[in-house]
């Protein structure tokens, strides 16, 4: 679904539209005035940020490390500062099984992680239980994220602000 007011926070690394934080001046995590962009797509990284412009902890380097170096392809974090534990955890625990795996996306949407990642090699060499056991810890890490706070980390509920 496109919008024409969606906007990045470079900060908080979330993307927001004033559709759904109308009584917000700025991002809905820090009051930052963000990027506008009108040709975003609402939910998919901001184009015209490259990884280099965004700085994250030195230990989430190796999920970063895990996207793809192709064209098109930025290791992108498109989730709060609050998730970055639970998404280190989930890449550490993936790493145990398929130390080769690549990342797609990481991204928050309808108040829960995704983690997306490519299967296509676990296919063509016939992996078949590594995918069974990593779909398993990435449906228990993106349950997790649904009472954990995206923003500071902290143990909390769902909640719909009229979005």
């Amino acid at each position: 679904m496109s919008r024409t007011h969606d906007f990045w926070c470079p900060q908080c690394q979330i993307h927001w539209s004033p559709l759904d934080f109308p009584e917000a001046h700025g991002c809905p995590g820090c009051d930052h005035q963000g990027v506008y962009d009108p040709n975003l797509e609402y939910g998919q990284p901001q184009t015209e940020y490259s990884p280099e412009d965004l700085s994250y902890p030195a230990d989430l380097q190796p999920l970063l490390d895990r996207f793809p170096q192709e064209e098109g392809w930025a290791a992108i974090l498109s989730v709060g500062t609050g998730w970055y534990p639970l998404i280190k955890e989930l890449d550490q625990e993936i790493a145990k099984i398929a130390p080769d795996y690549q990342v797609h996306q990481v991204k928050e949407k309808f108040g829960g992680l995704r983690y997306y990642i490519n299967y296509s090699a676990f296919y063509q060499q016939e992996r078949y239980q590594e995918i069974e056991q990593i779909e398993e810890i990435i449906r228990q890490a993106e349950a997790k994220s649904r009472s954990i706070c995206e923003r500071c980390g902290n143990q909390g509920n769902r909640s719909n602000n009229g979005g």
